[in-house]
């Protein structure tokens, strides 16, 4: 047992299950404990918290041995793991791989008291090699089947769950009532007074979860505090974050808690948040939370915790949709799920916001696919997996999920049929959120992860327009217009999901502006409003939009005017950027010739508008300057 400075070290231990679909009709099911995520072809069932092993394990705890045997992909001596109070011994064809301590089920008397959960362990087969393997299952329930046998118990904490963090500024400079400082939130906030800079996940601290932070000196408690009012200029809401047993005035107010590492993560992908401040530092008068380690002009650097970064990760919004009928030849029933809407000979069912790398607490899922589009003899379908493509499948892509479920998302089901004739009865599967249909007979349920889920309907299309008048801001509406010229177009959310904002276009006496989500406007009305998200986060297939304005004076908005653009930078002399957002490049009908033509003719009327004004600017200031005698310039 690790023992340093008398401490014990909690190790978070994932289990996960592989079963081998093509061994038809006997599937060969096994579990394995690993120290980290598991390898890909391994769908992570839970997590559960141990203690570090060295070379003993304290009184009223055992000693627990992790064994492996087998090949990758040999089928005849598949790659199993065993789960034991022994080492293995030599030439028994087992060999040990790691240790940890848990606790001994006959000396805890009250495991409730600890948050302590009883994890069993179970073993079967010991016949033939490859129709039974011996092999071990873990599980707080035990497995559907006879065969296992109870081996032993022992007592464990629940796994970490990992949430998502938002981190947001406000102000400008040291402007009275308003000066920059950052937020960090759990949940939405006011995307109208705060900028979204980067979101990151930490370690949950729910009231239900064993606080591990007294117990590993890497796993550290914060709170967020906050102190001021919204809109109170005097005295302006702000934000401060400190570890829990640090003393506040008190002027803050505990906001939440959360768990966070004090140096980088095993295996990678962390990253360092750090946290300024400015004032005192049981008292600061405002702090900025950054993953840049250069000390701001005027800030003094607090403390630094480490986090995993959304940005790191990216999302990915998949489409499901279905065709065929049960019990069909040469059109069974069948799903696909792709990046992109599926074509008219798929009937869409709903969207899924995943990710597109890996991280803890996310499982990998592969998506390949069989067969062709119109031959009834071995029809297009395909496989949602968490091994990589088989014979007579092709890889399409991959993306990663959530294992267990965290706010906000919801339980996909994953169910498989697998027929025994590709003509009659090919292999199938169907993606469902979680029991809220009853599987068609004869299908079984082959996995299930945690997504967040939207309508099929989420993603519209955006056309950008302008009358070619100086003075006109850009238009948006859903419809390509007819009495303006269409510069470009692309798609957004109907629906929000976490981390996005919302940007409305609203209109008064023909004047247009494009704005983040704010309160009512006296004399504006809303045209359209739509979901974006902000440039922090990395989005696959999608691209960068900017939005300009001609001033920033909450006083002059009946007089500002608003482009949208692709690119960063001032467009012009006199325009400021407002904010930025992603969304996806989109050709009505598949038609980009057009659209690109649309574009060019448009930015060509935009330039001459453009020239004039300046020739107009140019002719203002040589009268100001023949006013004043002074050679023009």
């Amino acid at each position: 047992m690790a023992e340093t400075d008398g401490k014990l070290y909690p190790i978070e231990l994932y289990v996960s299950e592989r079963t081998e679909q093509n061994l038809v009709p006997k599937d060969i099911r096994r579990r394995q404990i690993s120290l980290g995520i598991p390898p890909n072809g391994w769908s992570t069932k839970f997590t559960f918290n141990a203690y570090a092993w060295t070379d003993h394990c304290p009184q009223g705890m055992m000693r627990i041995v992790v064994a492996t045997s087998g090949q990758v992909n040999n089928l005849r001596d598949p790659l199993r793991y065993k789960i034991s109070r022994e080492s293995a011994l030599e030439g028994s064809g087992w060999t040990d791989l790691f240790s940890f301590c848990a606790y001994n089920p006959d000396e805890v008397k009250k495991p409730e008291e600890k948050k302590l959960i009883e994890m069993k362990v179970y073993q079967t087969g010991g016949g033939q090699l490859h129709e039974d393997p011996h092999r071990f299952y873990i599980d707080e329930k035990p497995p559907q089947y006879d065969t296992w046998v109870l081996a032993f118990t022992f007592y464990a904490f629940h796994g970490l769950t990992h949430i998502p963090l938002m981190i947001s500024e406000t102000g400008v400079g040291n402007t009275p009532g308003n000066p920059l400082r950052g937020q960090i939130s759990n949940r939405a906030v006011n995307l109208a007074s705060w900028e979204p800079k980067f979101t990151f996940y930490v370690v949950s601290s729910d009231a239900e979860m064993p606080s591990l932070a007294s117990e590993n000196p890497f796993l550290k408690v914060y709170k967020v505090t906050s102190a001021g009012f919204y809109g109170n200029e005097d005295n302006p809401l702000k934000y401060d974050l400190s570890f829990v047993e640090d003393s506040r005035s008190s002027c803050w107010k505990e906001v939440f808690r959360f768990h966070a590492y004090t140096q980088p993560v095993a295996g990678g992908g962390s990253q360092a948040v750090h946290v300024y401040y400015r004032g005192q530092k049981n008292d600061p008068d405002r702090c900025l939370f950054s993953l840049d380690a250069n000390v701001p002009y005027g800030w003094t650097k607090g403390i630094t915790f480490y986090a995993f970064p959304a940005s790191n990760v990216g999302r990915l919004t998949l489409y499901v949709s279905q065709t065929g009928e049960e019990g069909k030849a040469g059109n069974p029933l069948r799903e696909q799920i792709s990046t992109e809407p599926a074509s008219c000979a798929w009937v869409q069912k709903f969207a899924l916001q995943v990710f597109s790398g890996p991280f803890p607490g996310l499982e990998k899922i592969y998506v390949s696919s069989a067969g062709e589009i119109g031959e009834p003899r071995d029809p297009l379908r395909y496989k949602i997996s968490h091994e990589r493509h088989g014979s007579g499948w092709s890889d399409v892509f991959s993306f990663y999920a959530h294992s267990t479920q965290t706010p906000g998302t919801q339980c996909v089901l994953v169910a498989q049929r697998l027929g025994a004739n590709p003509e009659t009865d090919p292999h199938r599967f169907l993606v469902t959120p979680f029991k809220k249909d009853p599987l068609p007979k004869d299908w079984n349920e082959a996995f299930e992860f945690y997504a967040h889920i939207g309508s099929l309907q989420n993603r519209i299309p955006l056309y950008v327009s302008w009358t070619g008048n100086a003075s006109d801001s850009h238009q948006l509406s859903y419809q390509m217009p007819s009495n303006t010229t269409t510069i470009f177009s692309f798609q957004a959310y109907s629906e929000q999901f976490y981390g996005m904002k919302k940007i409305i276009v609203s209109s008064k006496d023909k004047h247009y502006r494009i704005e983040l989500e704010s309160g009512s406007q006296s004399g504006w009305n809303e045209e359209i409003s739509f979901y974006a998200f902000p440039d922090t986060e990395m989005i696959p297939g999608a691209k960068k939009f900017c939005v300009f304005s001609t001033g920033n004076d909450n006083d002059q908005k009946d007089r500002l005017r608003y482009m949208i653009t692709h690119t960063d930078g001032a467009v012009v002399k006199g325009w400021i950027q407002a904010f930025t957002f992603f969304a996806y490049p989109y050709c009505p009908k598949d038609d980009c010739s057009t659209s690109e033509t649309l574009r060019i003719k448009s930015l060509e009327q935009q330039v001459t508008a453009l020239r004039k004004e300046v020739v107009t600017l140019r002719g203002y200031h040589r009268k100001r300057h023949s006013e004043f005698g002074e050679e023009d310039t």
